[in-house]
């Protein structure tokens, strides 16, 4: 490891353990929640190329409400990831309304910036990619 890399990663163990540098959901989440509008287009536009390439039912989501946190993970848990698991409520094409499972993962974007959205809705995930019933992101 180089000098530089050794010192960066002091004075970031420095600034977060004096709390410099805070690292919870809590701090995350005044930046993107379960119901914002970022979120909730990246669970529409995930399903609706999961069902273009995988599933091919020709439905896509209509409308995204009800969204709303069921609960998080932090640092001080049993997982470095920050978590925010959330669940909505799905107008599909075909006028069924859905429950949809979704979890976002803070620093998990494009090279550990932003965060990443993880989304099931049961009955659309025929490999249990996401377990039975979208049991990991509930």
């Amino acid at each position: 490891m180089s000098l530089k890399r050794l010192l960066l990663a002091a004075v970031t163990l420095a600034s977060v353990s004096t709390g410099l540098l805070p690292l919870t959901v809590s701090s995350a989440r005044a930046e993107i929640a379960c119901e914002s509008s970022l979120v909730l287009w990246s669970v529409s536009r995930k399903f609706h190329t999961y069902d273009r390439n995988v599933i091919k039912s020709g439905l896509r989501i209509e409308e995204l409400y009800d969204a709303h946190p069921v609960y998080s993970t932090n640092h001080t848990s049993d997982t470095l990831i920050p978590r925010q698991y959330c669940k909505a409520r799905a107008m599909m094409s075909d006028g069924r309304d859905r429950t949809v499972w979704y979890v976002i993962e803070y620093g998990q974007g494009f090279a550990g910036v932003s965060y990443r959205v993880d989304s099931c809705i049961p009955g659309f995930d025929p490999w249990h990619v996401y377990g039975a019933d979208c049991f990991t992101v509930r």
